[in-house]
């Protein structure tokens, strides 16, 4: 229960310790598991819509959440925010050659729960290429593998990283403490 407003405390203690307190928790149902289990088989999913307005191919991942403790898992994300940062620099500049199958592709991850992550790739196509983006979306991954990326492109995204750290550090005094 959350209280917010302009009222005073005691009160409104009082009267949430005196309407609530009687109240108990009767259930004998266990919370359910939230653990995400291991599973390293591929799965297929088509999930359709008549009002989506784009087409997209994903390919997700699940992988263990480092929490930042260190000043090695620092530096470890910094590595993965350039990663995904040259990646879809490389894939911006696939979708800009002669009759891309697919208009636009992506990498990127979030996190699902305290200990996973999700990392993917994605590739959005016009109504009936889904194979022939699918086909573009692997050879960029493969060749972002096995050639890397330019020196020029790692000095871009790092500009842009430290631009963006200079940006935020003028802004500090505006930003909320969460943050």
């Amino acid at each position: 229960l959350v209280a917010v407003g302009d009222f005073n405390v005691t009160t409104v203690e009082n009267l949430i310790k005196e309407n609530f307190s009687p109240l108990l928790n009767n259930s004998k149902q266990k919370p359910a598991s939230r653990q995400i289990v291991e599973d390293n088989t591929t799965k297929i999913m088509t999930l359709t819509d008549k009002e989506l307005t784009s087409n997209t191919v994903r390919i997700h991942y699940f992988d263990k959440m480092d929490n930042i403790r260190t000043v090695s898992d620092k530096r470890q994300g910094l590595i993965e925010d350039i990663i995904h940062r040259l990646f879809n620099m490389k894939a911006s500049e696939q979708t800009l050659k002669d009759n891309p199958k697919a208009r636009q592709i992506s990498m990127g991850s979030s996190p699902i729960s305290s200990q996973k992550a999700s990392y993917g790739f994605s590739a959005s196509y016009k109504e009936s290429n889904d194979k022939e983006a699918l086909r573009e979306l692997y050879d960029l991954i493969w060749s972002f593998e096995k050639y890397g990326f330019s020196q020029s492109n790692l000095e871009l995204v790092k500009r842009q990283i430290l631009s963006s750290n200079e940006e935020s550090y003028k802004r500090l005094s505006d930003l909320r403490s969460s943050a």
